[in-house]
C-alpha cells in the first residue's frame, strides 16, 4: 500500500467506510438524517434521534463550532498516547448541531471559535482536532 492510499481500519464496518475515506483526505464527515434532517457525531447506523436507517454523509474541509470546554489528560492507557502526553483534549459544540471530542492545538480557548479537521489515527480510524479558527 502506498503513503497516499487510506488506511483502513480493521474494526471499520462498510457503513464507515465514508467516514474513514473522508479522514484519510483530511475531510471530516458528520451523519445526517434524511428523515430528520439532524446531524449526529460520532457517526451510527441509525439516527439517535429517530431512530431512521436513511442516513447520509456531509462531508467538508472543516467544521466551525465554539471549544466549550478543556482539559489536560497526564495519563493514558493506550500506549501509543504514552509518549505525546500530557494532550490538551476538548469538548466542542459544532455550528452543525452535534458536540464533540477533540484534539486541541495551541492557541484554543474556552469559549473560543475553532475550526475541526478529521485525519486517520496510526491504527486507521477517523479522529478530530481543533484550531483557532481566524478572525
Amino acid at each position: 500500500m502506498s503513503s497516499d492510499e487510506p488506511r483502513r481500519s480493521a474494526a471499520a464496518g462498510n457503513w464507515l467506510t465514508p467516514a474513514v475515506e473522508a479522514a484519510a483526505r483530511g475531510l471530516i464527515a458528520i451523519r445526517r438524517c434524511a428523515q430528520c434532517d439532524r446531524n449526529h457525531y460520532p457517526p451510527r447506523e441509525v439516527c439517535p434521534f429517530c431512530l431512521s436507517d436513511r442516513l447520509d454523509w456531509d462531508v467538508g474541509a472543516g467544521a466551525e463550532g465554539i471549544l466549550l470546554a478543556q482539559t489536560i489528560l497526564h495519563h493514558s492507557n493506550e500506549e501509543r498516547f504514552r509518549a505525546r502526553l500530557p494532550l490538551r483534549v476538548g469538548l466542542v459544540q459544532l455550528q452543525c448541531g452535534p458536540t464533540v471530542v477533540a484534539f486541541l492545538a495551541d492557541g484554543c480557548t474556552t469559549g473560543s471559535r475553532v475550526m475541526i479537521g478529521a485525519r486517520l489515527d496510526e491504527s486507521g480510524r477517523p479522529t478530530l482536532a481543533a484550531t483557532a479558527a481566524k478572525e
